[in-house]
């Protein structure tokens, strides 16, 4: 089947059945939609949107983060003709309503956390009811299209220009699927998992985030956070295989790999394969330790938004990843060449080769010249001046990007035609060439080179994002040693704010960089920029937000030296009043803010700012000698232990059933549908034998992969207090190490609830089909102040949608381990499920939990 429009790829859809098309990763755990389910709600878009009067040919804003129902709402707006304008999540309102006036949009389909107040035309969240037009045809809700008919209008990123609004028609959009249609009967038998970092507003996030894993059959996972500790740890535990990614993040990535610990020696990964000259023993430390990170499901990267710096191609070359490298233009749909390097070969620091069924040339400048059936008939109207020429006269698009080309046809980036500096010498200097050797340095975040007016010529100048306590003028120095005479940094200037100004795509804004340093020079020439805003106590409890006071928090305790902050012995509960939750998202603030892996650390509940500053800066073998287990026994979590569960967990249960008590479920009035994975929430908790309870009452069909979190059984084996007996920690070891792996899998979290890597092992197991099964009012015979739900749990529901099952225990205080003759009467009732929605707060899912059990108890 060729593909003519997206109609066309609508329709390869519900072939893929229930395969995983999309999903949405938040901090612990995702939510996936199926192909069909995929399939069934683009119809109800496009019944939303003929309900709603919106015709053919009129333009509707999106407005919203990265999400399944992004997916959905930009399908059925083509399965209608309707043309899309996709708007990046942070912009601004003002930048909204001045897109919208200039598209004269109908409609503004956001997402929840976007404020719409402003918008005076009409507004569609992105959560819609269509139920009873999700049935309708395909006749009946498609609306013809041709290939060059417009599909979306995408705005460039504008890093040296303003935004310009690119018309990409639905011809554009299949041009560029149908070079990778070639894998799709591989990846029909082999499924791949993808996890795209690149907003969907952007034409990369569009093209290799959407149109080409669904056109082929892949699973895209998105990302609510693009932290490099999140994205690590959504690699490893969501079995991801390919990242496609700007080459921004997967710089931040391979930053927080090189830092982090070798083994005990004292050093860093990066420190220790600096030490190494041979290239097989470098690439055997590197392999094993980036697996460990990763896991060995993950092998392939794609970039592309920008050129790759040689020493992270280089990197992931000896880390033995499979590299995709591309580049392309919004005007090209994306991808014009891609460079592949493997494991085994490969020609670093080129962009490849042209794809096929396009045309690319060099001027005699050096300037790319792009064309084909790829290339945008032109800019939206408003976008540019009305003379303006597109395309030359024989159809090729200018990019304005230089590169040279070897004898095999391969390009090699060199940099943009706008940003050239020429020094008084008359040298032209290419900022890439220059930056890339500043980005080399440890204590260098980011930085940005541009060219300054001195003395009647152009001066090559640094703007600095360092880290806290770096000394500028040894990172200049320490860099003109690398570079040409030519290239020879002569001023530099420290950025005071937390990051640049950047775009979509996170490319630092050159134009305002610039713009902002000259600024300065003029109000202040022989002053550099004052150093950047401290948080202090008195802001944190002004803040008139929670998040913002989070926020602040995070800034707080790691960018502000020790020395600098004061009321150390504040409680971050008892004085600041931060909730066990608050902790939770404070912890990952600070892994964001600090660039720390904070994933092991427990907060106590009388835990001073101290305490939780000294944390963020203990060195990461200190803190691992500090952990508690989150998770069963590794002897349990492979094939054998899955194996001899198979076996143990009926044969254990079935006797103990019917042998020890008489276990008795009621349903209610209307048959239980509901299919796994689920979160079973079961009260009153009265004996560890209540699982047993659950697993015998529950259907065949439902019992197959359960696994149980348990928050305080273990606490006192390992992190015994004064007084407890060895026998009694021999025994709990016994239970830990033995009884419960032959029964369940299952997963720690400690009382307080604030250990994130107990809540990030219970997301792993859900997604692999696991269903849960919590006791979230804790043990009955607790004191009362301790029998409260663990909002841990309700925020994991809430991130993956999985129904909430309510069950109900009566006479389980009769449970005993020993037969009887008179066995006790167990009853177990089950409630209605409990749908949980993504704009549920924690609170709310407690207490519809709790109003459950009220009626049922």
């Amino acid at each position: 089947m060729t593909l003519e429009t997206l109609h066309s790829l609508i329709e390869l859809l519900p072939t893929y059945g229930e395969r995983r098309a999309a999903g949405l990763r938040q901090e612990f755990g995702a939510r996936w939609w199926s192909y069909q389910r995929l399939y069934q709600e683009t119809f109800g878009v496009a019944a939303l949107l003929k309900r709603r009067g919106v015709r053919p040919g009129e333009r509707i804003v999106l407005w919203a983060p990265n999400t399944p129902e992004w997916v959905a709402f930009f399908l059925g707006a083509s399965l209608r003709g309707v043309v899309v304008v996709p708007v990046d999540e942070g912009s601004s309102p003002t930048h909204v309503r001045q897109l919208v006036e200039q598209v004269d949009a109908v409609l503004v389909a956001h997402g929840p956390a976007q404020d719409i107040s402003w918008c005076e035309r009409a507004t569609q969240p992105l959560s819609w009811q269509e139920d009873e037009l999700r049935e309708s045809s395909f006749e009946d809700l498609a609306i013809p299209v041709g290939p060059n008919d417009p599909a979306v209008i995408l705005y460039t990123s504008g890093t040296t220009s303003q935004p310009k609004g690119v018309v990409l028609t639905h011809g554009n959009l299949v041009s560029e699927i149908e070079p990778f249609r070639a894998w799709r009967w591989l990846l029909r038998i082999i499924p791949c998992r993808v996890l795209s970092l690149s907003p969907l507003s952007h034409t990369q996030g569009l093209m290799l985030g959407l149109c080409v894993p669904l056109a082929i059959g892949l699973s895209v996972l998105y990302s609510a956070s693009v932290d490099p500790m999140h994205v690590i740890r959504t690699i490893r535990q969501q079995r991801v295989t390919l990242l496609v990614a700007v080459p921004r993040i997967q710089h931040l990535l391979v930053k927080t790999l090189r830092q982090r610990p070798y083994e005990r020696q004292g050093l860093t990964l990066g420190e220790r394969v600096r030490t190494i000259r041979s290239f097989l023993l470098r690439r055997h430390i590197l392999f094993l330790a980036t697996h460990a990170e990763f896991g060995y499901w993950f092998w392939a990267l794609l970039v592309g938004g920008a050129a790759l710096p040689p020493d992270d191609e280089r990197f992931w070359f000896e880390s033995g990843y499979f590299l995709a490298q591309g580049y392309g233009l919004t005007e090209t749909t994306a991808i014009v060449s891609i460079n592949l390097i493997t494991p085994f070969f490969g020609h670093l620091g080129s962009i490849g080769k042209p794809l096929q069924r396009q045309k690319v040339r060099l001027a005699e400048d050096g300037e790319i010249l792009v064309g084909g059936p790829n290339v945008s008939p032109g800019y939206a109207e408003g976008s540019t001046p009305e003379d303006q020429v597109f395309t030359d006269r024989n159809g090729f698009l200018h990019t304005g990007d230089l590169a040279r080309q070897d004898s095999s046809g391969r390009l090699y980036f060199v940099g943009r035609k706008k940003d050239i500096i020429v020094t008084g010498e008359g040298f032209n200097v290419y900022p890439d060439e220059v930056e890339a050797v500043l980005n080399r340095m440890a204590e260098v975040r980011d930085a940005v080179v541009i060219g300054l007016e001195q003395d009647s010529h152009e001066e090559v100048h640094a703007v600095l994002l360092l880290n806290n306590g770096a000394d500028a003028a040894d990172v200049v120095r320490r860099a003109n040693t690398e570079l040409e005479p030519h290239q020879t940094i002569r001023g530099w200037t420290v950025w005071p704010g937390g990051d640049f100004p950047r775009t979509s795509l996170l490319k630092a804004k050159r134009q305002a960089v610039t713009a902002t340093v000259q600024r300065w020079r003029s109000e202040r020439p022989l002053l550099r920029p004052a150093a950047e805003s401290r948080p202090t106590l008195q802001a944190i409890r002004e803040a008139t937000s929670r998040n913002q006071r989070l926020a602040l928090l995070a800034q707080y305790l790691t960018r502000l030296p020790a020395e600098q902050r004061t009321a150390e012995q504040l409680r971050l509960v008892g004085d600041l009043g931060l909730s066990s939750l608050d902790l939770i998202e404070l912890l990952t603030l600070m892994e964001a803010t600090g660039q720390v892996d904070l994933q092991h650390v427990a907060v106590a509940e009388d835990a001073t700012l101290a305490d939780l500053g000294t944390l963020a800066r203990m060195p990461e073998p200190a803190r691992s000698r500090s952990r508690l287990p989150a998770r069963e026994p590794g002897w349990s979590r492979g094939p054998i232990g899955s194996l001899v569960r198979a076996v143990t967990q009926p044969f254990l249960i079935g006797v103990w059933a019917s042998l020890c008590a008489r276990v008795v479920p009621t349903w209610p009035a209307k048959p239980l549908t509901i299919s796994q994975p689920f979160i079973l929430a079961a009260a009153p908790h009265r004996h560890w034998l209540d699982g047993f309870a659950v697993y015998a009452a529950l259907p065949r069909h439902l019992r197959r992969r359960l696994m149980v979190v348990t928050n305080r059984d273990f606490h006192e084996y390992f992190a015994p207090s004064p007084g407890v007996p060895r026998s009694i920690r021999l025994l709990v070891g016994l239970v830990y190490h033995v009884l419960m792996p032959l029964v369940f899998r299952f997963t720690i979290l400690p009382g307080f609830g604030t250990t994130r890597v107990g809540l990030y092992e219970t997301g792993a197991l859900l997604d692999r089909g696991y269903s849960l099964i919590t006791f979230p009012k804790g043990f009955f015979f607790l004191p009362q102040d301790a029998q409260h739900h663990d909002p841990g749990v309700a925020l994991m529901a809430i991130q993956t949608q999985l129904p909430i099952l309510p069950v109900w225990f009566d006479g389980n205080h009769a449970l005993r381990l020993r037969p009887r003759r008179n066995r006790p009467r167990i009853e177990v009732h089950f409630g209605e499920p409990i749908p949980v929605t993504p704009d549920m707060t924690p609170g709310e899912v407690i207490a519809k939990v709790e109003a459950a059990f009220a009626r049922m108890a």
